[in-house]
């Protein structure tokens, strides 16, 4: 899983791409695992632009993959979010994150609620 680097700015979306999520919001039970699947739309000719993908804000015991890994603006991912056996319980707000794999990389994310019951 790719990682974006503390300190690197997120230039604004409004004109460039846009990352939509099936789901914004998704219950997982302890030790069980959900799919999200990932999707790009741009009006700024970016199509065919390679992405990686991450996502920040999960709490302990939760992890997350991607399928494929990277991806291209216009492409499609799958996330998959797993959780341990152990994961706590609560609600939690994370980020989707895609970053333009370029000199001048351009960023977008989704916001994503997970709750553990």
């Amino acid at each position: 899983m790719s990682r974006i680097q503390p300190g690197t700015l997120l230039k604004a979306t409004d004109s460039n791409y846009t990352m939509q999520l099936s789901a914004s919001s998704v219950t997982v039970r302890a030790g069980h695992r959900t799919r999200i699947a990932v999707s790009f739309q741009t009006t700024a000719g970016l199509a065919g632009t390679p992405v990686a993908l991450s996502v920040s804000g999960l709490p302990g015991g939760v992890t997350a993959s991607f399928s494929p890994p990277a991806t291209t603006i216009g492409g499609r991912s799958v996330l998959t979010l797993t959780t341990a056996s152990w994961t706590r319980a609560g609600e939690f707000a994370a980020t989707a994150i895609a970053m333009t794999r370029s000199g001048d990389p351009i960023g977008t994310t989704a916001p994503l609620t997970i709750s553990v019951p």
